[in-house]
């Protein structure tokens, strides 16, 4: 009997495996692509991947925004696109075959999931960490370091800084897996969206984001304007490195003793400050397994990658 049942149980696992892999293989070759969550990011994502071709669907809850969407399709920086299908998220079911883009805020992460049984095509692109979500099985994630600002109840976005589209793995990936977000990134360059890496793990690129909005966000916010806009303010970039300096003394405080962790985190924020006081030191190297600076926003520098020949000692 405990043969019979484990022969059971393997065929079954067997065959699901199957399916998944099948599903993956056919992503690769077929561009479909559900985009849940109209918004800044979902909107210039999904506007770059239909004007490559691909078969789009807008997933959202805003049925304003979405009658917009069917009525005039969607905008980004004034360029139109309507090759484009939207859905209501009380109607929408998550498809086996299907790149699923989450671009949604974190705190919807939980009712979203909910509806996505198999996520081994489920790529979110968010900013922050979500418990629910880091035990979820999906492989990979992205993170965009450029500010998109859509407008509330259109599908209508404007870029209001550039930057770098990042799509890597949680862990590492199996050829399959690295295909699909290879595919997916040269979609997104066909439709124009030519600022897009595939990387061999994410986390670190998320994680410096979060340290880098931990920072402007709340500033921003409280001023009522965008990032860009802070920046480029002395007094309130000035008061921006202080907030930095004060969250770099909680990481520091966070790490309980572990000296590398502290005086890495200790050089990111000094060198982070110094790029932006002094422009010039736009890109800084520090030694292996600390962190490098780029423009806009800073990045982990990936031990083998070549040295920038701007060097800063801190």
């Amino acid at each position: 009997m405990v043969g019979v049942l484990s022969t059971g149980v393997i065929g079954a696992l067997t065959a699901q495996t199957a399916c998944v892999l099948d599903a993956v293989k056919y992503s690769c070759g077929v561009q479909n692509v559900d985009v849940i969550g109209a918004g800044g990011i979902g909107v210039a994502l999904g506007g770059a991947l239909a004007r490559a071709g691909w078969n789009v669907t807008m997933v959202d809850i805003n049925e304003a925004k979405l009658e917009a969407g069917r009525r005039y399709g969607i905008e980004v920086n004034g360029v139109k696109e309507s090759n484009l299908r939207f859905m209501s998220f009380a109607e929408w079911t998550s498809a086996d075959r299907a790149i699923l883009l989450l671009c949604t805020k974190t705190y919807d992460n939980p009712v979203v999931l909910a509806r996505i049984p198999l996520r081994h095509l489920l790529v979110p692109i968010q900013n922050g960490f979500d418990p629910v979500l880091n035990e979820s099985s999906h492989p990979s994630e992205g993170i965009a370091s450029f500010v998109s600002q859509c407008e509330a109840n259109r599908p209508s976005t404007r870029i209001t800084r550039i930057g770098e589209l990042y799509l890597g793995g949680r862990r590492r990936l199996a050829t399959h897996e690295r295909n699909v977000l290879e595919n997916l990134a040269a979609g997104f360059r066909r439709g124009g969206w030519n600022q897009v890496t595939t990387v061999a793990l994410i986390g670190a690129y998320k994680s410096t984001k979060l340290m880098y909005n931990a920072a402007i966000s709340p500033l921003a916010a409280a001023a009522g304007i965008d990032n860009e806009e802070l920046l480029g303010d002395p007094l309130a970039q000035r008061f921006f490195l202080l907030c930095s300096g004060r969250i770099m003394r909680f990481c520091v405080a966070a790490a309980h003793g572990w000296r590398e962790s502290v005086h890495s985190i200790r050089r990111w924020w000094i060198g982070f400050s110094a790029c932006q006081v002094w422009p010039e030191y736009s890109h800084i190297y520090f030694a292996p397994g600390c962190v490098a600076l780029t423009a806009p926003w800073p990045r982990i520098w990936v031990p083998g990658e070549q040295k920038s020949p701007r060097t800063m000692a801190i």
